[in-house]
């Protein structure tokens, strides 16, 4: 999907993935919705426009967890249909992205880490887990994972992590409730994760010791 204000990777004439930036351009709704501190409200705090649009899933996610069937339709908030297009798709974009990240970045591989994101809507639920490590999002996460490493950059796979706390340790989820970012214990998993890692110790050495 193209969202304005982002920027994407776009395949050139010659077939080669370029990354350019699609530009934000207001439409006629949204300055009567600034004007409007009701449709504000609606918009901005109670997501309206997202609800209407999610209202069906919603109702077939209540529908699914009342029978008791696990919905995998979903996985680290994208589908989980694994087709070959969107496999594809992903994979030149990880081999673009790596091809870029040097002259983006300016940093060589070894001083860079990355911190992967736990499947954590299946941590909570492990009978899932062999198929969510074959949807769209575990293929990709374990390619993109294998490309970086293969390139020298550091890599911090937080599943393994929140798996064993949550299983073994506390029980406790990493996300609020009402909203699927890190709460404060997943954000203290991910960086005693990269505090821990060698790299962090190399930087900081001296003020560690």
């Amino acid at each position: 999907m193209i969202a304005p204000g982002f920027h994407h990777y776009a395949i050139e004439a010659n077939g080669e993935l370029s990354l350019g930036r699609s530009d934000y351009e207001p439409g006629f709704f949204r300055p009567l919705v600034y004007r409007s501190a009701l449709l504000r409200y609606l918009i901005f705090n109670l997501k309206a426009g997202y609800t209407v649009r999610e209202l069906p899933n919603m109702l077939s996610d209540a529908l699914r967890r009342e029978g008791g069937d696990e919905d995998l339709r979903y996985v680290g908030n994208t589908s989980a249909d694994a087709t070959e297009e969107r496999l594809e798709d992903s994979a030149a974009v990880i081999a673009a992205f790596f091809r870029d990240l040097p002259s983006h970045s300016g940093m060589p591989p070894e001083r860079i880490i990355f911190v992967l994101d736990g499947l954590r809507s299946v941590i909570y639920t492990l009978s899932a887990l062999a198929r969510a490590r074959e949807s769209y999002i575990g293929r990709t996460r374990r390619k993109f994972m294998k490309h970086a490493r293969n390139d020298g950059y550091r890599v911090i796979d937080l599943h393994p992590v929140f798996t064993e706390h949550f299983g073994r340790r506390h029980g406790q989820r990493f996300e609020f409730p009402t909203d699927g970012h890190w709460n404060a214990l997943g954000h203290e998993i991910a960086a005693e994760q990269v505090i821990g890692s060698s790299l962090f110790k190399d930087i900081f050495a001296a003020s560690i010791n």
